[in-house]
């Protein structure tokens, strides 16, 4: 996956979506979870931009 900024806005390029799908799914385990496995606001945060991002496929 590559990605760029132009005018305040981040672009991504996705060549394999199951790969783009494990990149999301890490970094809401990693950083969009508490200690006791609920979704805090970063993870809120994490699928919006990922349901963004998909619709746009």
């Amino acid at each position: 996956m590559k990605h760029s900024f132009e005018n305040n806005n981040a672009i991504f390029f996705v060549d394999d979506i199951s790969s783009f799908q494990d990149i999301i799914y890490f970094n809401v385990v990693e950083y969009g979870m508490d200690k006791e496995g609920a979704i805090n606001s970063k993870g809120k945060q994490i699928y919006t931009v990922y349901d963004e991002l998909l619709s746009q496929i």
